[in-house]
Protein backbone atom coordinates (compact mmCIF):
# COMPACT_ATOMS: atom_id res chain seq x y z
CA UNK A 1 0.00 0.00 0.00
CA UNK A 2 1.49 3.56 -0.84
CA UNK A 3 1.92 5.63 1.88
CA UNK A 4 -1.09 8.53 0.93
CA UNK A 5 1.60 11.49 2.25
CA UNK A 6 4.90 10.42 0.66
CA UNK A 7 5.68 12.69 -2.05
CA UNK A 8 8.59 10.74 -3.63
CA UNK A 9 6.58 6.80 -3.35
CA UNK A 10 4.19 8.77 -5.69
CA UNK A 11 6.71 10.23 -8.12
CA UNK A 12 8.04 6.63 -8.02
CA UNK A 13 5.16 5.51 -9.03
CA UNK A 14 3.95 8.28 -11.89
CA UNK A 15 7.10 7.69 -13.60
CA UNK A 16 6.73 4.38 -13.41
CA UNK A 17 2.77 4.44 -15.23
CA UNK A 18 4.13 6.92 -17.84
CA UNK A 19 6.87 4.16 -18.72
CA UNK A 20 4.00 1.55 -18.73
CA UNK A 21 1.71 4.03 -20.80
CA UNK A 22 -0.73 3.64 -18.39
CA UNK A 23 -1.73 7.10 -18.56
CA UNK A 24 -4.90 7.30 -16.35
CA UNK A 25 -3.31 5.74 -13.26
CA UNK A 26 -0.34 8.15 -13.85
CA UNK A 27 -2.43 11.05 -14.02
CA UNK A 28 -4.58 9.74 -11.44
CA UNK A 29 -1.69 9.70 -8.61
CA UNK A 30 -0.12 12.80 -10.37
CA UNK A 31 -3.34 14.80 -9.02
CA UNK A 32 -2.75 12.77 -5.65
CA UNK A 33 0.58 14.45 -5.98
CA UNK A 34 0.01 18.07 -6.37
CA UNK A 35 -2.42 17.84 -3.39
CA UNK A 36 0.37 16.75 -1.11
CA UNK A 37 1.98 20.51 -1.58
CA UNK A 38 -0.27 22.57 -3.67
CA UNK A 39 2.17 25.40 -3.23
CA UNK A 40 5.10 23.72 -4.66
CA UNK A 41 5.15 24.60 -8.38
CA UNK A 42 7.44 21.97 -9.16
CA UNK A 43 4.80 19.55 -8.18
CA UNK A 44 2.96 20.28 -11.01
CA UNK A 45 5.53 19.23 -13.39
CA UNK A 46 4.38 15.35 -13.71
CA UNK A 47 0.68 16.23 -14.34
CA UNK A 48 1.65 18.32 -17.04
CA UNK A 49 3.73 16.25 -19.19
CA UNK A 50 1.06 13.48 -18.82
CA UNK A 51 -1.12 15.49 -20.19
CA UNK A 52 0.74 17.10 -23.32
CA UNK A 53 1.73 12.64 -23.61
CA UNK A 54 -2.13 12.40 -23.82
CA UNK A 55 -2.81 14.66 -26.34
CA UNK A 56 -4.92 16.94 -23.58
CA UNK A 57 -2.96 20.45 -25.13
CA UNK A 58 -5.29 22.44 -23.35
CA UNK A 59 -4.87 21.25 -19.64
CA UNK A 60 -1.10 20.94 -19.78
CA UNK A 61 -1.64 24.80 -20.30
CA UNK A 62 -3.98 25.47 -17.69
CA UNK A 63 -1.86 22.92 -15.70
CA UNK A 64 1.16 25.41 -16.36
CA UNK A 65 -0.87 28.23 -15.57
CA UNK A 66 -1.89 26.86 -11.99
CA UNK A 67 1.16 26.23 -11.39
CA UNK A 68 2.73 29.48 -12.10
CA UNK A 69 0.66 31.12 -9.73
CA UNK A 70 2.34 28.82 -7.00
CA UNK A 71 5.66 29.58 -7.83
CA UNK A 72 8.15 30.71 -4.97
CA UNK A 73 11.55 30.30 -6.39
CA UNK A 74 13.10 30.56 -9.53
CA UNK A 75 13.75 26.33 -9.89
CA UNK A 76 10.28 26.38 -9.90
CA UNK A 77 9.99 28.95 -12.71
CA UNK A 78 12.63 27.18 -14.92
CA UNK A 79 10.26 23.92 -14.55
CA UNK A 80 6.67 25.71 -15.87
CA UNK A 81 9.63 26.96 -18.78
CA UNK A 82 10.55 24.10 -19.71
CA UNK A 83 7.40 22.21 -19.85
CA UNK A 84 5.93 24.99 -21.76
CA UNK A 85 8.78 24.82 -24.31
CA UNK A 86 8.03 20.38 -24.45
CA UNK A 87 4.48 21.58 -24.87
CA UNK A 88 5.14 23.97 -28.22
CA UNK A 89 7.56 21.15 -29.58
CA UNK A 90 4.79 18.61 -29.35
CA UNK A 91 2.50 21.69 -31.22
CA UNK A 92 5.34 22.12 -33.65
CA UNK A 93 5.26 25.70 -32.62
CA UNK A 94 9.41 26.24 -33.17
CA UNK A 95 9.31 30.19 -32.21
CA UNK A 96 7.72 29.77 -29.02
CA UNK A 97 9.53 26.52 -27.98
CA UNK A 98 12.92 27.67 -28.35
CA UNK A 99 15.00 31.28 -27.78
CA UNK A 100 14.69 33.55 -30.32
CA UNK A 101 18.74 33.43 -30.39
CA UNK A 102 18.39 29.72 -31.19
CA UNK A 103 15.59 29.71 -33.76
CA UNK A 104 17.89 32.65 -35.42
CA UNK A 105 21.01 30.30 -35.17
CA UNK A 106 18.79 27.18 -36.66
CA UNK A 107 17.75 29.09 -39.14
CA UNK A 108 20.78 31.03 -40.10
CA UNK A 109 22.82 27.38 -40.22
CA UNK A 110 19.83 26.13 -42.70
CA UNK A 111 20.48 29.22 -44.94
CA UNK A 112 24.30 28.88 -45.23
CA UNK A 113 23.86 25.27 -46.55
Amino acid sequence: MLDPKNALRFLDRIHTYVRMKKFENALEDANKFVKLEPTNGNFYKPLTLIHILMGRESKAKATIKLANSNFLNDFDKASSMENLGILYLRQKNWQKALPLETVDEITSATLKK
